[in-house]
């Protein structure tokens, strides 16, 4: 019995000094602890951070394809391709069978507009690894950017199949069926995003724009902006019945006024504005908007006379009036803008429009789409 316990004994402390010096040799450096830093800099969206961080280790720890991949990500971030770029190969030399490398690659080279490449290496990232979302996506992006829409969309459905709600795979595919017209895809693709990003909002403006359904676009448009405007607008509402003096804060809170469709407010807060900043495109669409079209048209003519509105002023009096003259004018204003108010306005009229008033309404539709 003595004997047992001796043994047992013997045999507890040799486990207890194996622990001990597996912990010594084992135990993480300060490289470890500057590599776990930077990857959650990097997954935390800090990457001039994470940048530093992966930069400060040590020369001899920095030869691992895990420092070489996490850096290559932050020049990535940084667009600093060339550098994420250098990066990466070094990875893939480290660890040619580990995809991440490979994606980084083919994202670096299609940030530098290389589709080609970016092709190649997405390929030998989807050969590695088959079931990373990732590659297929990088890789449907590439045959995207090469214009290769019919493979873009296989990869991009590939990449569905293995993750049904990756926001990047929704994005990927809206903008293929956005280039190729595809009506039935790109509204199906839309309405399985309950919460669509500021890009998806974009995607979707110049897609009804596109339609002609200009009143949808408009609806989008301020969609997205909707609770970022409540806010602007409770704040300086707050603060003009503070002190009624701020008369800074007008001209920007009609503006979000009539957006919104408070159009008796914003002509309230329009017609108590004594200030320098023109108002009377603001007021015209408040007029319109509450049947005072009289009142609208004096609005817009003097919102034209102004000249920095000229070009939005004349198509609402063209779409008011059904005057021709106003096209023309409206096609002399020197500069140039976006007024998605007047454009969903034009929607109204173009189902009797004259195929003439029709070609130039499209025209000005033109410049809403991204050069």
């Amino acid at each position: 019995m003595k004997r047992l316990l001796v043994l047992g004994g013997a045999t507890l402390f040799a486990l207890i000094c194996a622990a001990v010096v597996l912990f010594v040799f084992k135990a993480p450096t300060e490289s470890d602890y500057r590599l776990a830093r930077g990857r959650s800099q990097l997954f935390t969206e800090n990457y001039l951070a994470a940048l530093q961080t992966l930069r400060d280790v040590p020369n001899s720890e920095k030869q691992g394809p895990a420092t070489h991949s996490y850096l290559g990500a932050a020049y990535l971030k940084l667009h600093l391709y060339k550098a994420a770029i250098k990066e990466f190969e070094e990875a893939i030399k480290a660890q040619p069978k580990e995809s991440d490398p490979w994606i980084g690659l083919a994202s670096s080279y299609i940030e530098l507009g290389d589709p080609q490449r970016a092709v190649d290496q997405a390929k030998r990232a989807t050969e590695i690894e088959k079931r990373s979302v990732d590659a297929w996506i990088a890789l449907g992006r590439a045959q995207w950017q090469q214009h290769n829409i019919d493979l873009a969309e296989q990869a991009a459905l590939k990449a569905r199949d293995l993750d049904m709600n990756n926001p990047a795979v929704s994005d990927l595919l809206l903008h293929i069926y956005l280039d190729q017209n595809n009506a039935d895809k790109f509204q199906a693709e839309l309405n399985r995003t309950s919460k669509p990003p500021k890009t998806t909002h974009d995607l979707a403006v110049r897609f009804f724009v596109r339609q002609g359904q200009f009143a949808r676009a408009y609806d989008w448009k301020v969609r997205y902006e909707r609770e970022a405007l409540d806010r602007s607008i409770l704040e300086a509402e707050l603060a003009l019945k503070r002190d009624p003096t701020q008369a800074d804060l007008v001209p920007q809170l009609v503006k979000n006024l009539v957006k919104v469709g408070r159009y008796e407010d914003a002509i309230r807060f329009a017609n108590t504005y004594k200030g320098t900043v023109p108002l009377d495109l603001e007021r015209g669409k408040a007029f319109w908007m509450t049947g005072r079209k009289d009142e609208a048209i004096q609005a817009y003519q003097r919102a034209s006379a102004g000249l920095i509105h000229k070009l939005s002023a004349e198509v609402a009096l063209a779409a008011i009036t059904g005057d021709i003259k106003h096209w023309e004018e409206a096609y002399r204003a020197e500069r140039i803008e976006q007024d998605y108010f007047v454009l969903a306005r034009l929607e109204e009229v173009l189902s009797k429009a004259s195929p003439l008033i029709r070609a130039l309404a499209y025209r000005y539709a033109g410049i809403f789409e991204p050069s």
